[in-house]
């Protein structure tokens, strides 16, 4: 005669533990592994800058200078359109013979040949925009989530010959962006980022890099430092408020 062996079930104080320690676990886990996604975001941007940058080396190895970011009223507006136009070619295809010959304005080279494209991106990793009826890319994107746009900023030279960037080469819409999404808030927010040390050496312009700036928003989405409020408001702030723990700065540029 065969015995049946009860089997015990849990009661629910265990099942209440249990359910506690995993909630423990999962509480731990979960920042770490956000914080892992912002780091490989993070890493992956930057290799994107480095590569976008070696094909602007490429592009002024071929044209004698990098593209151009000034503004212009038809496409290509913006620095950061004019980067993605430039290294891409009209097309995607380069320049030369992979574009049916044309050239950038005031190059001449043989057209015979094709020039680049210097970057290669997939569409999924451009922002697109409708211009003229015509779908073009507008931006390069970075590895975040959402995707920020990456700016492109020329250097030049003031009448004094101190090298500048014109921080409005990026904005669409005006000379105004007081929430960061498309550009610095400023011209002396860009300047405080892009400068190295004090207010003389802002004023004598002397600047990280003396050739071009290429500029992610980093994972907050936003150009510049941004501070939050009790309330929620977002708004971009200046340096000194980072240094006195006020706000947070997170772009990722070709020189930091």
């Amino acid at each position: 005669m065969s015995k049946r062996t009860a089997t015990r079930g849990f009661t629910l104080v265990e099942l209440l533990v249990v359910m506690m320690i995993i909630g423990v676990l999962v509480g731990l886990l979960v920042p770490t592994v956000a914080r892992a996604l912002r780091t490989a975001r993070s890493t992956e941007t930057r290799s994107i800058l480095n590569n976008i940058g070696l094909g602007l080396e490429a592009y002024k190895s071929d044209f004698g200078d990098y593209p151009p970011s000034d503004e212009a009223s038809t496409y290509p507006r913006t620095g950061a359109e004019k980067l993605v136009f430039y290294l891409r070619g009209p097309t995607g295809d380069g320049w030369g013979a992979g574009a049916a010959g044309h050239l950038p304005t005031g190059t001449s080279r043989p057209r015979t040949r094709t020039y680049g494209p210097y970057y290669r991106a997939d569409e999924d990793d451009m922002l697109w925009e409708e211009v003229d009826g015509n779908a073009v890319p507008v931006a390069f994107l970075d590895a975040f989530e959402p995707p920020g746009r990456i700016i492109y900023f020329k250097a030049g030279r003031d009448s004094e010959g101190n090298t500048t960037y014109d921080w409005r080469d990026n904005n669409v819409d005006g000379n105004r962006d007081p929430d960061g999404k498309t550009n610095y808030s400023s011209r002396t927010s860009f300047q405080d980022w892009t400068v190295i040390g004090g207010h003389e050496e802002i004023e004598s312009g002397a600047y990280h890099r003396n050739d071009y700036l290429l500029v992610s928003p980093g994972q907050d989405g936003r150009f510049g430092a941004v501070r939050r409020s009790a309330r929620g408001v977002v708004w971009c702030v200046l340096r000194n408020q980072v240094e006195e723990g006020k706000a947070s700065y997170d772009d990722i540029t070709n020189w930091n």
